[in-house]
C-alpha cells in the first residue's frame, strides 16, 4: 500500500470512467464502480488530500442482478470508508513512517480483514 498522495484540496470530484463521486458524510468521497477488468470490478475512493484508494472485487453478479449489484456497491463503500478510516489513524499515529510503503503489522492485519470481508 503507498501512500501516493499529496496535500492539499480542490480539483473536480469525478472518477477515471467519468462518473460523479459521492460525498460520504466524512472526509472521503466514494467514487465507485470505475471499470471492468479481467473479471474483476475495480471500486475507488479519494480522500480530501488526495489519496486515492482502489480495490478489484471478483466479478461474480450477473448485470440483470441489480438487487445484489445494489447491495455490493453499499458493502464495497463501508469497505473503501473503513481501509480510509485505517490509514487515517496510521497518518496520525506520531510514531508512524509516513513517506513510502506501509510497514505496520496492524494495518496490514485489517487489511486483511476487509479483503476477508469482501470475498
Amino acid at each position: 500500500f503507498n501512500d501516493g498522495g499529496g496535500g492539499g484540496g480542490g480539483g473536480t470530484n469525478s472518477t477515471a470512467a467519468g462518473a460523479s463521486a459521492k460525498k460520504d458524510g466524512g472526509s472521503g468521497m466514494y467514487a465507485g464502480f470505475l471499470c471492468a477488468l479481467d473479471g474483476h470490478r475495480l471500486y475507488g475512493w479519494r480522500t480530501s488530500t488526495r489519496v486515492k484508494i482502489v480495490i478489484s472485487v471478483k466479478d461474480d453478479i450477473p448485470p440483470t442482478d441489480v438487487e445484489n449489484e445494489n447491495a455490493r456497491d453499499l458493502h464495497i463503500q463501508k469497505v473503501l470508508k473503513n481501509i480510509h478510516a485505517s490509514y487515517v489513524e496510521f497518518v496520525l499515529n506520531p510514531f508512524s513512517n509516513t513517506h513510502g510503503m506501509i510497514r505496520s503489522k496492524k494495518f496490514h492485519r485489517r487489511m486483511e480483514y476487509f479483503v476477508k470481508a469482501t470475498s
